[in-house]
């Protein structure tokens, strides 16, 4: 997995983070990170981790935990079968609340951009690769001091998320 595990919501545009829950595979084949953006597969019937434009048309949202408790739960061994992952009973999605993900190197981001997925569940482009996927737009904090970020590799973006599914307007 190539994002790591981070609170990555800035703050709400409600009075809390809108939640939902979603089924979770707890075998270790479908594990995300939080602050990782999520979709719905329609075929496994659970929520994964974002790896392509063409998931976002079911982006739900961002996951607030990790789908897992604890790494590993040793049950008083130092290795061995015993050795397994703690799991969540279901994957906790935020949605309608702005946060924060990682950049694309050359890119300058405005107020109300849209992004979409570029290379992995926590960082975005403004470059649409064609199937047109919106996983939400730039939102700049208030009173901030510039209008624009230029991205890269460790620059973060605020960004408002929008789900796609169960319905766009949620």
């Amino acid at each position: 997995m190539a994002t790591k595990s981070r609170n990555n919501i800035l703050k709400d545009v409600r009075f809390g983070v809108s939640q939902l829950t979603y089924a979770l595979i707890n075998d270790g084949t479908f594990d995300f990170n939080q602050g990782d953006l999520l979709y719905w597969d329609s075929s496994a019937h659970i929520v994964k981790a974002l790896d392509s434009d063409a998931h976002a048309a079911t982006l739900v949202g961002v996951a607030v935990r990790a789908a897992y408790l604890a790494p590993y739960v040793s049950f008083g061994q130092a290795s061995g079968p015993a050795m397994q992952k703690s799991y969540y009973d279901c994957a906790l999605v935020g949605f309608g609340c702005v946060a924060s993900f990682y950049s694309t190197n050359a890119e300058t981001y405005y107020d109300n951009d849209q992004v979409f997925y570029s290379s992995d569940a926590q960082t975005l482009t403004k470059t649409d690769p064609g199937a047109g996927h919106p996983v939400g737009v730039v939102k700049m904090p208030s009173g901030s001091a510039s209008l624009t970020i230029a991205g890269g590799a460790t620059v973060l973006i605020p960004v408002l998320v929008i789900p796609q599914f169960p319905i766009a307007s949620l």
